[in-house]
């Protein structure tokens, strides 16, 4: 996040921005920053000669004297609730910059990512672990002795059931079709010998639990168990559940893969990917370093990932797609707004509004804009990357 903060300051210094609009920038980013700390993919910008220099800053100069270089809008256009006013960037600096405490501005900043961290945590309702250890998924680097077992369960809980899953050691698979909650359970555990590897697998637990209801649908939440500092072994869940139940799910290092339902679904993780397909209900994944990607999802949609790219095609309502420093790619879209944005990755956006128009909204601080292909009411907007629009 260090690097966001340093980009917007160099871009204050430049004259590309005002003192208050660093100011709103920074404060945006700590409100959009996930759990907090450095960014794991943000780029840094290469040296650059003193002739490309003195052509960026003609460029830059010739942006402010203009208004439309860097930030335009299409005449038919119209603005859609983005908390910040993109539309007066690129202008020139004067005694603004002095009045601008840096060190004020980035403790500031770093205050706001660890609310955000706190806010995010809240959103998983009490899971400690989502924000513990950075070793990442546990792997068995020694080749030792490993024991494994797979277990089956299964849930009678009506054609609508409610599923609450968190899997903080391993991944979660869940596909729609089934006329029952089905889980498969695969466990393994490493150790030093076969016998200990045996011990350390019986120390994984999956708790399940299904609440009385005496009317409405089903509930099941289930949760994966293992000692503190647990890195001796992992767990996977396979699910089969009935087209119309409603998922949360919530894993770490696992992937999250959810297909063919038509309840909503909402997913949280950490490190892991997730890849939804065939959806048909409402959809809500938020990711930190995993990327997301999604196809053929027929609700209205929001993705979110700090530094994980995001890629999402056939999108049938529509959809909010935001990012922090990885890509946003999107393509095919129609049935209603979209909006995507990102602070310093690219925005590409192809083929959107083509059966009827669209609201579309594609903003980035530092990344490139590019739009292909698309029809309605388009608003293309970036601080200090390129835009691109053909075929519109």
């Amino acid at each position: 996040m260090d690097d966001h903060i340093a980009r917007i300051l160099k871009m204050l210094e430049e004259g590309k921005i005002t003192a208050a609009e660093a100011q709103s920038l920074i404060a945006a980013l700590g409100a959009r920053g996930g759990a907090g700390g450095p960014s794991a993919a943000g780029a840094r910008a290469e040296p650059k000669s003193g002739e490309a220099r003195a052509q960026e800053r003609a460029e830059s100069t010739r942006s402010s004297e203009a208004g439309r270089a860097k930030s335009f809008e299409f005449q038919w256009s119209q603005r859609r609730g983005f908390p910040l006013d993109l539309s007066g960037l690129g202008r020139q600096i004067s005694e603004a910059v002095k009045r601008i405490d840096p060190e004020r501005i980035v403790k500031e900043a770093r205050t706001g990512f660890s609310r955000g961290s706190r806010r995010m945590q809240e959103a998983f309702r009490g899971l400690s672990w989502f924000a513990v250890g950075d070793e990442g998924r546990p792997e068995n680097v020694l080749g030792q002795p490993t024991a494994r077992s797979v277990e089956t369960l299964e849930f009678d809980l009506g054609p609508e059931p409610r599923i609450q899953v968190e899997n903080h050691w391993g991944a979660i698979a869940v596909q729609g079709g089934g006329d029952r909650v089905v889980v498969e359970v695969e466990r393994e555990a490493w150790a030093a010998t076969e016998e200990e590897a045996g011990v350390r697998l019986r120390e994984l637990h999956v708790e399940t639990h299904v609440p009385e209801v005496e009317t409405g649908p089903g509930r099941l939440e289930m949760r994966v168990e293992a000692p503190d500092e647990w890195r001796d072994g992992t767990v996977n869940l396979r699910l089969t559940v009935p087209e119309a139940a409603a998922l949360k799910l919530a894993t770490v290092f696992g992937e999250v893969r959810v297909e063919n339902t038509r309840g909503t679904v909402e997913i949280h993780a950490l490190s892991g990917r997730i890849a939804l397909e065939n959806l048909g209900g409402d959809v809500s994944a938020e990711g930190i370093t995993g990327e997301v990607h999604a196809a053929g999802l027929g609700g209205p949609v929001t993705l979110a990932s700090k530094s994980g790219d995001i890629h999402a095609e056939s999108l049938h309502r529509g959809g909010v797609v935001s990012g922090i420093s990885g890509e946003v790619r999107i393509s095919r879209v129609e049935g209603g707004r979209l909006e995507a944005r990102s602070v310093s990755g690219d925005v590409v956006v192809e083929e959107v509004g083509r059966t009827a128009p669209l609201d579309v909204t594609i903003e980035s601080v530092s990344g490139d804009v590019r739009l292909v292909r698309a029809r309605g009411n388009i608003s293309l907007k970036t601080v200090s990357g390129d835009v691109e629009a053909d075929h519109l």
